[in-house]
């Protein structure tokens, strides 16, 4: 059964925690930044009714097992980003990392420290065996973030890898066994 971990995951920067209704309007704000929509499945636009189904749906993937995300917050509690392990498939062994990283807090590592954090907390859990995050290959600073995690380059896909996403040759990373 998946949960979030107790007590946060943190590594004295920045904090992994569960997404709230309270979120709704930080992630309103963060979400109209056009990049986020272009790598991820995010819609463009972004409106309140999207966040909050985006909550609502988080929830029940939780409770599914399918998958479990995190905001990415500072010290003082503001968004810097969003992070889960999604498409666990417990009978392959394998789930997928996915993130991004508000326009205001990009080139600062937010992305491959909430990677790292995740990762590790992913494997000691059990989650999956294999780990994977897979990029369009014109996004650069994502396939940065892999391999700043401690991701490596193991293979390719031609297709988008699921509904939403951008269309065009994708790069899988894998963690490191």
């Amino acid at each position: 059964m998946l949960r979030f971990p107790d007590p946060p995951l943190s590594d004295g920067t920045i904090t992994l925690r569960a997404k709230t209704r309270d979120d709704v309007e930080a992630l309103v704000a963060a979400c109209q930044d056009p990049e986020i929509s272009r790598w991820t499945r995010v819609p463009s636009p972004y409106t309140r009714d999207d966040a909050e189904g985006w909550i609502a749906a988080s929830e029940l993937e939780l409770a599914a097992g399918s998958a479990i995300g995190w905001l990415v917050v500072d010290a003082d509690g503001a968004l810097l980003g969003s992070v889960g392990v999604q498409n666990i498939r417990p009978e392959e062994g394998v789930a997928e990392i996915g993130y991004w990283v508000a326009a205001a807090a990009r080139g600062r590592g937010v992305a491959a420290r909430a990677v790292r954090l995740v990762t590790g907390w992913a494997l000691r859990e059990g989650v999956a065996r294999t780990l994977e995050i897979t990029v369009h290959e014109d996004n650069p600073a994502s396939q940065a973030v892999a391999r700043a995690a401690g991701f490596a380059l193991t293979g390719e896909r031609d297709e988008a890898p699921a509904a939403g996403s951008p269309p065009g040759r994708h790069l899988v990373f894998s963690a490191p066994a």
